[in-house]
């Protein structure tokens, strides 16, 4: 995908983690209270939303993924277990 340089999708995968803090420096990010929803505005009519399941922001990336053979290793609890629940939450 074009707008957040070279990453790993796959659709095995529990959670393909992208950077709010990363992302924030070169898009706006909006979010509605009302539906619990992020948007990052990559252009005028381009917007990728994360909707809140479970208490994890998801956006399905498949349509924006150029899908190459990847293996994902490790998941959600084992990435999380690496660090304090107040840098996770």
């Amino acid at each position: 995908m074009d707008h957040f340089g070279v990453f790993n999708y796959s659709d095995q995968a529990l959670a393909n983690v992208l950077s709010i803090a990363a992302t924030w420096a070169d898009y706006d990010i909006i979010y509605d209270i009302r539906i619990d929803r992020f948007s990052v505005v990559i252009s005028p009519t381009t917007s990728l939303h994360f909707v809140n399941s479970d208490g994890l922001y998801v956006c399905n990336m498949s349509k924006h993924a150029c899908r190459v053979g990847v293996t994902a290793g490790s998941t959600v609890d084992e990435n999380t277990s690496k660090y304090t629940k107040r840098v996770v939450t």
